[in-house]
C-alpha cells in the first residue's frame, strides 16, 4: 500500500516502482506478463482473431493486450535490460511476435496464467493451420525477478 500523505511525491513513486513494487498510485495491483510465440499467420489476421480468442477462453475484459511484431518488440523492450535480454533470446528461438498482457488487479503470475489459456486457444484455432510444434513462453516478474511460467 502506498502512503497516502506521499501519495503525489514523485520521488517516492519512482523509488516504490524501482523497488519492484506492483502496482499503481492508490495501491492497486496491475499484473504483467509477456509471451513470446511463433506465428507464421500475418499480424493483422492474428489481431483479427483476438476478440473471438478472448471470448472462446472466457479471458476477462479487463485484461488488456498488445501484441508486438518484428522491430516493435525491440522498441517495447529497450528500455528494460533484463526483459530486452529475454527477448533477444526468444527471437533467437525462433519466436516472432510478443503479447503484452496487464491486468488490473490481479499479479504478475495471474495474467501470465490468462496469456497462456489465451494462446492455448489460439494453437487450437485456424492460425495455426499447419499444427506444427508451438514455439513460445511467458515470462513475468516474480520477486524481482523474470520467471518462465510452467
Amino acid at each position: 500500500m502506498v502512503n497516502q500523505s506521499k501519495k503525489e511525491d514523485q520521488r517516492c513513486w519512482n523509488k516504490w516502482r524501482k523497488s519492484g513494487a506492483v502496482g499503481n498510485i492508490d495501491g492497486r495491483a496491475i499484473g504483467e506478463a509477456y509471451a513470446f510465440f511463433y506465428c507464421d499467420s500475418p499480424m493483422e489476421r492474428i489481431k483479427r482473431a483476438i476478440p473471438f480468442l478472448r471470448e472462446d477462453s472466457q479471458t476477462p475484459s479487463e485484461l488488456e493486450l498488445s501484441l508486438y511484431q518484428g522491430n516493435e518488440i525491440a522498441e517495447r523492450t529497450k528500455n528494460n535490460p533484463k526483459l530486452n535480454y529475454l527477448a533477444d533470446r526468444a527471437k533467437m528461438d525462433g519466436t516472432n511476435i510478443l503479447m503484452y498482457g496487464k491486468y488490473l488487479p490481479k499479479t504478475n503470475k495471474e495474467t501470465a496464467d490468462e496469456l497462456a489459456t489465451l494462446l492455448n486457444t489460439s494453437y487450437a484455432s485456424e492460425l495455426y493451420e499447419n499444427k506444427n510444434e508451438f514455439i513460445g513462453g511467458i515470462i513475468y516478474k516474480q520477486d524481482g525477478e523474470y520467471v518462465f511460467r510452467d
